[in-house]
């Protein structure tokens, strides 16, 4: 969307990671027409629906397992490559 009405991705911001500072960002942009505004502020607004739910499923999941799989769930962080789990 922001290609396409021609708006540059600042460079600190142009990754695969989208940060709270990227979102301001984002939420402060303005399009030249109501409609173009009201597309962006919706997709904000489903991205970050999105994200609350994947991160209180990640964490209902990582409390599962601490709670009945605790050896295997901490072996599991042991390992370098895991340990964001």
């Amino acid at each position: 969307m922001l290609l396409f009405h021609g708006i540059k991705v600042p460079d600190q911001f142009d990754n695969l990671n989208w940060s709270n500072d990227f979102i301001s960002w984002l939420e402060q942009l303005k399009f030249s027409t109501s409609c173009g505004n009201l597309a962006l502020q919706g997709k904000i607004r489903l991205y970050k629906f999105i994200k609350s739910e994947y991160l209180e499923i990640a964490n209902q999941m990582r409390l599962h397992c601490r709670k009945n799989n605790k050896k295997d769930y901490y072996l599991l962080k042991s390992i370098p490559e895991l340990a964001v789990i």
